[in-house]
């Protein structure tokens, strides 16, 4: 673990995980609290990394003081949420099952019914010596080993969040603002302008974000990182009634990305806007070949990728008359949506239909 100044939540995220690991090696960044005595309580390890605005500088020098066969790289905020721990232990007892790299899923946000609304897969566990960071923010874990592919899997049931309070959150975005915009000066590489662009749309800078998304566009083509990239332009150009620039954009990497399931459901969209029956087809398409739950590079929404295309499709057979098939995916959509407010109004649809 990398730290600073978590003296109110350190201990117990030490206490939790004290009992599944075999050693446990903190790198304090600074510290002016209590974090480095409170940290002692549970190791010896403790080592100190003078920052330089750099994550995966700070997470290299970390990884060179373990011991063991594997790393578990972890969070002063992090917490285990449902079976999380008892899965991972699991796995431990198995050895990890042999694998390279195990990636958990990182809980962005719950849903009204306690179960996860969108995760992310991200490394959890890694072989010792096989992998670096990079990157000043977001780490990336790379591979040290060529010509040799890398052994890994994704368990969605091991679960865990973290718990950042509003003003950490507010002062951890205006750092990672900060260290882009220093790094983008040398280098406008993909990565860089991606989370630029992503951390701009979230302030809701829809001009400035466009200009950055545009850019990468007319750079690079990195299919995950493209998709991506479109999406956040579909956004913006919805939101400002652009309907013809938005046709343009979608026809254009059409051939290039429509094999691509969130590409897939983007171009189903964007068909029924304007021509709401003729989207029948590209929903039924896309829900052949869907976004999965082990997406590794973006968010998985259940309520995006499982849910939406599920009821644009019923209120397509609806008003096609097909009521059967529209009623069962409505009773899908019912059992697996995370929020109340679709649930009821699914379930009051349903008896309507089931009493025609």
């Amino acid at each position: 673990m990398i730290v600073k100044d978590e003296c109110k939540i350190i201990r117990k995220t030490l206490k939790e995980i004290n009992d599944i690991v075999d050693e446990i090696i903190i790198v304090d960044t600074g510290s002016t609290d209590n974090t480095v005595s409170i940290a002692s309580e549970f190791t010896k390890h403790i080592h100190h990394f003078t920052w330089i605005d750099n994550f995966s500088a700070a997470r290299n020098f970390c990884d060179r003081f373990a011991t063991k066969d594997y790393i578990m790289t972890w969070d002063a905020d992090s917490t285990f949420i449902l079976n999380g721990k008892n899965k991972f232990k699991e796995l431990k007892n198995k050895s990890f099952n042999g694998l390279d790299l195990i990636l958990g899923s990182w809980v962005v946000e719950i849903g009204d019914n306690g179960l996860p609304l969108k995760t992310l897969a991200k490394p959890i566990i890694y072989r010792r010596g096989n992998f670096h960071w990079e990157e000043p923010i977001h780490n990336v874990l790379v591979s040290n080993i060529s010509n040799q592919v890398v052994k890994s899997k994704v368990y969605p049931e091991i679960t865990f969040l973290h718990t950042k309070s509003k003003l950490k959150n507010e002062v951890r975005g205006d750092q990672t603002k900060r260290i882009i915009e220093r790094a983008l000066k040398s280098r406008r590489e993909p990565r860089l302008l991606v989370y630029y662009g992503e951390l701009l749309f979230k302030e809701k800078d829809f001009q400035h974000a466009e200009e950055i998304f545009n850019e990468f566009l007319s750079k690079y083509s990195n299919l995950e990182e493209s998709v991506f990239v479109i999406e956040k332009l579909l956004f913006i150009l919805l939101s400002q009634s652009r309907q013809e620039e938005l046709n343009k954009l979608v026809e254009k990497y059409k051939d290039t990305f429509y094999y691509h399931p969130r590409f897939k459901l983007l171009y189903a969209d964007m068909i029924a806007a304007s021509k709401f029956l003729k989207a029948k087809k590209f929903y039924q398409e896309y829900l052949t070949t869907p976004v999965l739950e082990d997406n590794r590079n973006y968010y998985y929404d259940i309520e995006r990728f499982y849910i939406h295309p599920r009821l644009m499709l019923a209120n397509i057979l609806i008003k096609e008359n097909d009521i059967k098939n529209a009623l069962s995916l409505l009773e899908d959509v019912s059992q697996n949506t995370t929020l109340h407010s679709t649930k009821n109004t699914v379930n009051l649809l349903i008896d309507q239909l089931s009493n025609t």
